[in-house]
């Protein structure tokens, strides 16, 4: 080592240490002791001052859009303690602001002296295509930052060639899509808005689903524009990784056709990107990408098949507006993608996998149970190129966990190791088993099927589902009508499993409404008991009459005995530790 860089790094060392103790003294002085942050004691309890979103004034878009600007933040090798130093310094005084911003400028400067001193020889530098952002982690129930890679390079291939590069960053634009503000949810939306920034996107939109609150048929959507050579690229983000009372949609099948609460999302979601179109002036040569997650995914998968559609017959302008598109120009994404569509061999039409839907990329992950439904015995189908997660490859399954310590955490990493599934039954060895096994053996207990469902049931499992969204505290209500024992409330159920509906709804109709009252929302007791009652009779079917079989079923003690495990394997981070595996930005 020359006498030179011991001397800078000497020099770097002191220079530290003294922008240190600035920091570390007004960081003394201004503790907060609700959130451990800088905010002068002003937070009040909330995660404001831990946030690293910077909101962005509305310029006064219109048309129902609320239009954004962009936020740069290209990540470099800035580590995240000084992301969240300069997040923290928007609330100190101007001179604190002044002693802070050099402090940080020369603790940057010294990390990166020492980095260019001692990166290997061929390497050193900024990477070029990498990005941060902001996703909530639901495993923990916290943001966290994380990476991500995007080049206009992405699309120099044809939307029918697989882009593992490509189909993560989609994935992380739409995990930006959930984002925990801390707030009333004015804000949800400032982190796909600032990627959407950060990657060159001048124009930004997001519909007014995001600022107010949701309904039960709601969809977020954010869209952005970049122009890249001679043609405009259209970034398509359906928010399907945190939302509230729209999950009803998901219990919306409709009578006939395509899922209808996904169609609808679809369509929505459309017409959003026409008028994106035709507000900012878009014309000429385009490419779109589409994405979404669960619910968003069926809707991003609908989206593309309506376009190839559209594509195939010539009428691709009546939908999106006046852009030049063909097949090879619309890149479509879903992840964890549940049945949407609907098909069967006389309707006449082009078979979900025909070439002409060869742009639609989607996932499973085989131990999913969203995946399995709605039944694919009723006519529903997914459309395009099937992409299986290799959950139950070992060698794969362990990197998705190593992936899962590294980015969220132990208790995430811990939370989704599927290693811990207990088999509870010789016929029920696997969650994939017990997906492939017990959806069929649920749908085919409702007598009548699709139709029947439709009629009976649909709209008040869907009043359900709001209702659980949005008053998350009405099942443990409902649970101490029986003094919280669950076992009581079964037999309750299974005692009146053959009451007329007239008599079964006089006996679990008051404690419905009493449970409700509590969440003041008893607007929807009727709803809920009517659900309760075909939930009922369901059960009754499944199990043939006899509480002892429902009990001591293979399937029902696999519930039992896992519990909220059977959930993991859909939640957004297990699909990104898995996606990653394949794309080399993260070799």
């Amino acid at each position: 080592m020359s006498a030179n860089l011991i001397v800078a790094l000497i020099l770097i060392a002191i220079i530290g240490i003294a922008a240190a103790k600035v920091i570390y003294d007004f960081k003394k002085k201004n503790y907060c002791e609700f959130c451990g942050g800088n905010c002068g004691g002003t937070c009040e309890g909330c995660n404001a001052c831990k946030g690293v979103i910077v909101p962005i004034e509305d310029d006064g878009g219109s048309d129902g859009k609320e239009e954004r600007g962009s936020l740069t933040g290209r990540a470099g090798r800035t580590s995240l303690k000084v992301i969240s130093a300069q997040a923290l310094a928007l609330r100190m005084s101007t001179a604190h602001k002044a002693v802070a911003v050099i402090a940080v400028a020369i603790l940057v400067a010294s990390s990166a002296a020492v980095i260019m001193c001692t990166w290997p020889d061929g390497g050193g530098g900024e990477e070029e295509d990498a990005y941060l952002f902001v996703t909530y982690e639901r495993t923990i129930e916290e943001n966290v930052m994380l990476k991500t890679y995007y080049t206009d390079d992405y699309f120099s291939e044809p939307s029918t060639v697989r882009n593992n590069s490509l189909m993560t960053f989609a994935l992380c634009l739409e995990l930006s899509c959930g984002y925990d503000d801390g707030g009333d949810g004015s804000r949800r939306s400032d982190a796909v808005v600032k990627l959407l920034g950060d990657i060159g996107c001048d124009r930004v939109a997001v519909n007014d689903c995001y600022t107010k609150e949701s309904t039960p048929t709601s969809t977020d959507i954010a869209i952005g524009a970049k122009a890249v050579g001679d043609y405009t690229v259209l970034f398509v983000a359906i928010n399907g990784a945190l939302y509230g009372g729209e999950f009803a949609s998901n219990m919306m099948l409709g009578a006939s056709g395509d899922h209808a609460g996904f169609s609808k999302s679809a369509r929505d979601t459309i017409d959003f990107l026409r008028e994106f179109i035709q507000d900012n002036g878009i014309a000429g040569k385009a490419k779109i990408l589409i994405t979404g997650y669960s619910r968003a995914a069926a809707a991003s998968n609908l989206m593309g098949a309506y376009l190839a559609d559209a594509m195939a017959g010539g009428t691709e302008k009546d939908l999106v507006g006046d852009v030049d598109i063909a097949q090879e120009d619309v890149y479509c994404f879903g992840f964890e993608t549940p049945y949407c569509g609907s098909w069967s061999k006389a309707s006449g039409r082009p078979a979900p996998t025909d070439a002409r839907y060869g742009n639609i990329w989607y996932t499973t992950n085989p131990d999913d149970l969203f995946t399995y439904a709605p039944a694919a015995e009723w006519g529903f189908c997914r459309y395009g190129n099937r992409i299986v997660l290799d959950s139950h490859d070992r060698e794969s399954a362990e990197a998705m966990l190593g992936y899962a310590r590294e980015f969220f955490g132990d208790v995430t990493a811990d939370a989704l190791d599927m290693s811990k599934f207990i088999r509870a039954s010789i016929f029920v060895p696997s969650m994939k088993s017990f997906n492939e096994g017990f959806f069929e053996k649920l749908f085919a207990s409702v007598d009548g099927g699709r139709e029947y469902y439709h009629a009976h049931m649909e709209e008040d499992f869907a009043t359900v589902a709001y209702v659980v969204k949005t008053h998350w505290s009405v099942p443990g209500d409902f649970l101490e009508e029986y003094g919280g024992d669950a076992t009581a409330l079964l037999r309750d159920v299974a005692g009146h499993f053959n009451d007329p509906e007239e008599d079964f709804r006089s006996h679990f109709g008051p404690k419905v409404l009493s449970a409700l009252e509590k969440s003041g929302c008893s607007q929807y007791a009727d709803g809920i008991t009517g659900a309760l009652y075909q939930a009922a009779k369901l059960m009754n079917s499944y199990c043939k009459g006899s509480l002892t079989r429902l009990v001591t079923d293979g399937y029902v003690l696999t519930v039992a005995y896992n519990g909220l495990l059977m959930i993991m394997p859909h939640m957004p981070s297990m699909t990104l530790c898995y996606m990653v595996q394949d794309d080399p930005n993260y070799g």
